[in-house]
């Protein structure tokens, strides 16, 4: 969804179930599988979202989609599927984002009570609680929001699909009344807790009340995703400066670049 909104022109309306994307278009409920994560690209027409396309890291049935295109892409976004969506949406010109004032940036929606070094957690809901409870802890949410993260993080099926980078995930439970400011936290975990297959090492966790005020700082983090320094040495960062550093070497690194293409 973010790596979406950051390279193209679009409008994400929704990251919904596969259930949850039938019902959207008025389809009856009938059984399905373990179900999937399923972006929904497009504007919104008063209450009624009006979709343009819908771009699933899972098969769907298109009969059940009122006429609308489906483009199935891997839920980490190759360089194929930049490639096929690059043919249906128009891309964000450079790299303007970097220097944006609309909201704050990413590390100024970080702190370091927010980072955290853990050797090992027994799950998955393990660690989603932990990055939540740092919210919780420096006054950002109630207690009752890292639940509502683990209840989020489940309801899209298989938890492997909040991974938004290999090795990271992002769990976060929408604009919700339990949150009192926006920011984030960070976890990482000397070793990697293992689910459904996949290793995972990280959370970026996030709580909001308004997306606006967090667009910046979400776009900075799909550049960031984007880079393979950054995904290969945040695995390895043990203090809040050395992620801090990291952050800003690598947007300015990817500034740069931008300029000179």
């Amino acid at each position: 969804q973010y790596r979406l909104a950051n390279a193209f022109n679009v409008d994400v309306i929704s990251a919904v179930s596969e259930q949850g994307l039938y019902e959207l278009f008025g389809s009856p409920r009938q059984p399905s599988g373990e179900g999937g994560d399923v972006r929904l690209a497009g504007g919104v027409v008063g209450a009624t979202p009006s979709v343009d396309l819908i771009v699933s890291i899972i098969d769907v049935d298109e009969r059940r989609c009122a006429g609308v295109p489906v483009l199935k892409v891997s839920p980490f976004l190759s360089d194929e599927d930049y490639e096929l969506l690059g043919r249906r949406l128009a891309h964000k010109q450079g790299t303007a984002v970097l220097g944006s004032d609309e909201g704050l940036s990413l590390l100024e929606l970080l702190a370091p009570k927010r980072f955290c070094i853990r050797e090992r957690v027994a799950d998955m809901d393990e660690l989603i609680r932990l990055g939540g409870g740092l919210l919780a802890e420096d006054g950002l949410c109630d207690e009752e929001y890292p639940r509502e993260m683990v209840r989020m993080a489940h309801s899209f099926g298989p938890l492997t699909t909040i991974l938004i980078a290999p090795g990271i995930i992002m769990p976060h439970a929408g604009i919700s009344d339990h949150v009192y400011k926006t920011g984030f936290s960070f976890v990482r975990l000397a070793e990697p807790v293992e689910v459904n297959g996949k290793q995972v090492r990280c959370a970026i966790s996030l709580c909001t009340r308004d997306k606006r005020i967090n667009q910046r700082a979400i776009q900075q983090l799909g550049i960031l995703l984007r880079g393979e320094r950054f995904i290969r040495e945040v695995v390895r960062v043990n203090t809040f400066a050395q992620l801090s550093n990291l952050v800003s070497e690598c947007l300015k690194g990817e500034a740069e670049r931008g300029r000179q293409s």
